[in-house]
């Protein structure tokens, strides 16, 4: 602890970091019940002309400026950004996730999109202490004082896009799930609230999330924090970014802040109660930052950080609707739609705590409650969210399937098959189901342009989904239409893009380029301007701060030493693709005919390798000099294009962000939609230890998670509804990055207090002080245990009136001097009682929706991407007695040897076996995510097989599972078959293997063209003696003549979408073949992965 003893009166009663939705709730009402408070907020404040904008509207006009000092100077990005000149945005970018939150006076309100939504009931049934049940006696009075605060209702009107979202929800199905959400927003009057602050009517200039200048925003500055500025009682410090946290001995804390005004650090204010409002990110760090100042036990630091989520956000672009939507046209959001998807599989989820860690819970495990005899598989590896299994105190989640009967909370379990206790359930085993909303957005007009990003052609149409007529010219030429004297022209989207990125590089006069909107012609008409902008040194300087660590470092090294690391570094594999290389060579060569020409004999093909490889070395050394210069001319070559001082890259900026950026003007037919729901499991926020940069991870999903979800109803409403073309936030496939501006977690209450077992899975209390730091409070989102999947602002502003209320009560009772307040509550919180009866049936909508339709759930109608392909092999087989054991995969290759007999002794028989398989993964997405070291997909299997005993053709059905590892350190994969069939009344079943491994030579076809099987009778699903064994292989014209173009993806007609989900299967595919036969590339691969993933941090 800091030792501030000499200090015996602090500056103030209570210190409130932050003023967002819990920071002004709680400043609010302590300055009602009479503390003297110090209010400190890093953000500046912003009046009504204070926001930034982006200067666009001499930029819509026809007339064409010559001179550039005419146009209105360029958007001021300090305003815009936190990191650039502490702007009203601050993009966080925590590795597995970014974050976007507000920096201003008011918080997030400043720039949220004013929804106001209660979270379901049910959300607080699992991991929340029972205060927070829904109910008239527990939370909902809050909510509805919250509500009343800030004036909460729907949009009186319906707009294009609040229409075309009910007529899209209708269109799939949903049409009782759509609902318009209370908005904290002024749409009746111009004129004084009842907080006494001026406010205009909603002018539908769509500017919410950039700043309201008419201030129809219920902002908090214009609400809550009014009240807190009226009083005497408050000391209100803006750019005051608080660094330091620290308690002495006699209690009283001391908080330390920098100030961005006065650029000074270690600003110094006291208090006996410190309540951190800062945001769930910037909370946890804060309290992750000063841990052993507060001397926190090891068992709340281990648990800061946990139970981080990212409320599963995301957001779409919706091109080229048959309707206009005008989604630059009122408020960011105006309607939402409920989404409740149950799934094919029956996965439960139970929370537990492993108390005994030498066991980890396998796949295939069986579960049992020693109490409730409740039992299940283990599905997929567990997921931890606390500790380590070493440490034996991990806290985590089970995924469970064929759960028979019911689990109890707090029971003990064990695991079947060792018959030890584990561990104890924390809550229930519920039914997995993804619960979200999906919201149409919208945009200023003077965006548009930027939302061009989600066509850019660096995403090379990724994120593309076209379900309608791929041949109709009508959604293809809009993104490149430009006109130029009079005349209307239409570029190729392959066109367009390449001529821009030839300039972009080249450094051409962007002049030269078309201009397809208002970007183009912003970035011609402003060039000079912008270019003698980003040279000023002040802002040079900051972006040069905001590059990544890699790239300030090639530019600032040598090139001449960058080229000769690379040409270093890449030289084993320029010796390992010419090895490769050369084999397909030396098999077409006919040894004896050499052999005789040069009157030399037979020659040895090791020989002949060795000659080849030599006079490729020879050649080599003829035009570079050896393999280390043909590397570094390949370097060379790619080091040119790049920029090799910090001048260069700033002269390149405006070019790049033309080609990447540049977008037509709309017309009015396209949409945004947001989403948001709840993630199926936590992450965690931690603080590297080599760079000291706050960074997130969120464990890789096992199931179909959200975003997959998500996707499909995104996909029925842009094709069924609207005929559209959707594009997805392209961070999904190509950075696989969330993007969240509703962080929440990372400080997590526990259900109960005092409890142990409940110590070592949390942060703070129910009350929300942090376990042994009294005086210490975090009010904000960082507090919730779990995601609520809505908005969040409505439920952190209940939870902060509920906490404070609760200290003040506790405070009246022991403190003499603040004796009295025993039973204080809001002066408002009577009249909010009173407002919200007569507009419940519009403050809580989706629990009249859930009231409505209370057990339905909804089967999207369209299927997530799958695939798949047919396989032709042909072999023999005969009679074997010896015995292999078919769980027990090391053991197969020791026995390929009675695989070769039986066949050899079937071509003598004349005993064939003829098999027509067809491959089928239903959800490629789900598969892809699934099939990694811990865990394989199956791929289901249907077909036909012929046999010489068996006169009829037979109907065969089963799985494959492909690359099996052979053990934890070995390179060795097989692919493993099952496949049942019926002969007459016999059941059989055949179980088989390829295995794929690196012999000496070229043999990769060999491995993944022979399949070693046996056949057995079955009996009760039990297989008795074994029947026959043999050898199936894939002759090399089947291959290629059926197999190769028998590949499919389903459920698209998108030409786009095929090509993608073929090239993500050829990557999972290929990729693992060159783990097996190309082991040192592979880990070449891998270690420029980590180098990059490790430099961008």
């Amino acid at each position: 602890m800091s030792d501030n003893s000499s200090q015996t009166k602090p500056d103030f009663d209570a210190i409130v970091v932050g003023t967002g939705f819990a920071g002004a709730v709680t400043a609010c009402r302590l300055v009602e019940a009479g503390l003297r408070i110090c209010v400190l907020e890093r953000g500046r404040r912003y009046g009504p002309d204070d926001f930034p904008v982006y200067p666009t509207a001499s930029l819509t006009t026809d007339e064409v400026k010559r001179d550039l000092n005419s146009y209105d100077p360029p958007p001021d990005i300090s305003r815009w950004f936190w990191n650039v000149g502490q702007g009203l945005w601050d993009i966080r970018d925590l590795g597995q996730v970014v974050v976007g939150q507000a920096a201003g006076y008011g918080g997030g309100s400043l720039i949220y999109a004013n929804v106001h939504l209660r979270a379901p009931k049910e959300v607080f049934d699992r991991h929340w202490p029972a205060c927070y049940r829904r109910g008239p006696d527990r939370l909902d009075p809050y909510y509805d004082l919250a509500a009343y605060m800030l004036d909460v209702n729907p949009i009186p009107q319906d707009l294009d896009k609040t229409i075309q979202l009910h007529r899209g929800a209708a269109a799939i199905g949903r049409e009782g799930h759509w609902f318009k959400p209370p908005l904290a927003i002024n749409f009746s009057k111009n004129g004084l609230n009842k907080f006494d602050r001026e406010q205009k009517c909603c002018d539908l200039r769509g500017q919410c999330w950039q700043g309201c200048g008419a201030q129809a925003k219920n902002t908090l500055d214009l609400n809550y924090l009014a009240i807190v500025e009226d009083s005497a009682l408050a000391d209100i410090r803006t750019l005051a970014e608080v660094e330091h946290l620290a308690c002495a001995k006699n209690g009283i804390y001391s908080v330390k802040y920098y100030n961005h005004l006065t650029k000074t650090r270690d600003e110094n204010v006291t208090a006996r109660y410190v309540f951190l409002c800062a945001g769930a990110v910037n909370t946890t760090e804060l309290i992750m930052r000063n841990k052993e100042n507060l001397n926190l036990p090891d068992n709340i630091k281990s648990s800061l950080g946990t139970r981080y989520h990212p409320n599963a956000d995301s957001f779409a672009m919706v091109f080229n609707c048959d309707e206009t939507h005008e989604a630059d046209y009122g408020p960011t959001i105006t309607s939402a739609l409920l989404c409740e998807e149950k799934h094919s599989y029956d996965v439960r989820q139970p929370s537990v705590y492993f108390y005994e860690g030498e066991y980890k819970p396998e796949v295939s495990d069986t579960i049992i409650g020693e109490e409730s005899g409740a039992s299940g598989l283990v599905a997929y590896p567990p997921i931890l969210s606390l500790g380590t299994w070493k440490t034996q105190d991990a806290d985590g989640v089970l995924m469970l399937n064929q759960v028979r009967g019911v689990f109890k909370e707090d029971e003990f379990f064990k695991i079947k098959e060792k018959d030890k206790r584990i561990g104890r359930i924390n809550c229930s085993a519920d039914k997995l189901r993804d619960w979200f909303l999906v919201e149409e957005g919208g945009f200023p007009t003077d965006l548009e342009p930027l939302l061009g990003i989600f066509r850019s052609p660096l995403w090379l149409g990724r994120n593309r989904f076209s379900e309608t007529d791929p041949t109709s010219s009508e959604s293809e030429a809009d993104p490149t239409r430009y006109e130029n004297e009079g005349k209307s022209y239409v570029h190729s989207p392959a066109q367009l893009p390449r001529r821009a990125m030839v300039g972009a590089l080249t450094g051409l006069p962007i002049g030269a380029m078309p201009s397809t909107g208002i970007l183009g012609r912003t970035f011609n008409q402003y060039h000079g301007i912008l270019a003698r902008k980003l040279h000023s040194e002040v802002l040079k300087l900051s972006i040069w701060n905001m590059l990544p660590e890699w790239l300030r470092t090639a530019v600032q090294n040598d090139f001449e030493q960058l080229q000769d690391s690379l040409a270093f570094a890449a030289e084993p594999l320029v010796s390992m693709w010419l090895d490769q290389a050369i084999e397909p060579l030396i098999k077409q060569i006919d040894l004896g005919e050499i052999g005789k020409g040069l009157e030399v004999g037979e020659i040895k093909e090791s020989d002949l390798r060795m000659i080849v490889r030599g006079l490729v070395r020879q050649g080599i050394q003829l035009m570079w000099g050896s393999e280390v210069d043909l590397t570094r001319n390949i370097s060379k070559f790619l080091l040119d294009k790049l920029p090799q001082n910090l001048d260069n890259l700033i002269d390149l900026l405006p070019h790049l962000l033309s080609w990447a950026l540049d977008y037509r003007t709309g017309d009015g037919r396209t949409a945004m939609l947001l989403t948001m729901g709840r993630d199926l499991f936590p992450g965690n926020l931690f603080i590297e230890e080599k760079n000291s940069k706050l960074k997130a991870h969120l464990p890789k999903p096992h199931l179909p998670n959200s975003w997959q979800t998500q996707e499909k109803v995104l996909r029925e409403i842009a094709s069924n509804g609207w005929k559209g073309e959707l594009r997805t936030d392209p961070a999904w496939p190509f950075l696989n990055r969330r993007v969240t501006v509703h962080s929440q977690g990372g400080c997590p209450m526990v259900p109960t207090v005092g409890s142990a077992a409940g110590l070592a899975r949390g942060v703070t209390e129910p009350c929300g002080q942090v376990f042994e730091c009294p005086g210490l409070y975090v009010m904000d989102a960082a507090a919730f245990p779990t995601p609520v999947g809505v908005n969040p602002s409505a439920t952190i502003a209940a939870i902060a009136e509920y906490k404070i209320e609760r200290f003040i009560q506790g405070l009246g009772s022991k403190e003499k001097r603040f004796a009295g307040l025993e039973n204080w509550e809001a002066g408002q919180k009577g009249d909010a009682s009173a407002w919200a009866k007569k507009n419940q049936h519009v403050l809580d909508p989706i629990g009249e929706i859930e009231k409505k339709n209370s057990g339905q759930e909804h089967a999207s109608n369209v299927s997530p991407l799958g695939l798949s392909f047919e396989e032709t092999m042909e072999g023999f087989y005969s009679i074997d007695d010896k015995k292999i054991d078919w769980d027990d995969l090391t053991n197969f290759q020791k026995t390929i040897g009675y695989f070769e007999d039986a066949e050899a002794r079937g071509v003598v028989d004349g005993h064939t076996i003829k098999t027509n398989l067809t491959a089928k993964i239903t959800n490629l997405a789900q598969f892809l995510a699934e099939s990694d070291a811990d865990h394989v997909g199956k791929i289901s299997i249907s077909g036909t097989l012929t046999m010489t005993e068996f006169s009829a053709l037979e109907e065969v059905t089963g799985y494959l599972q492909m690359f099996l590892p052979a053990g934890p350190n070995s390179h060795t994969r097989y692919f493993y078959y099952l496949l049942d069939f019926q002969q007459e009344d016999t059941s059989y079943r055949i179980r088989a293997f390829k295995i794929v491994r690196d012999d000496p030579g070229f043999d990769v076809w060999k491995d993944t063209a022979t399949l070693y099987f046996d056949y057995f009778k079955v009996k009760d699903d039990n297989e008795e003696a074994l029947e026959k064994r043999g050898l199936l292989r894939i002759p090399a014209a089947k291959f290629l003549n059926q197999q190769v173009k028998s590949f499919k993806i389903t459920n698209t007609d998108d030409p786009a979408r095929k090509k993608w989900a073929l090239a993500a299967f050829g990557k999972y595919f290929f990729g693992n073949l060159v783990k097996v036969y190309l082991p040192e590339l592979a880990r070449g691969i891998e270690a420029g992965k980590n180098f990059l993933k490790h430099t961008h941090g």
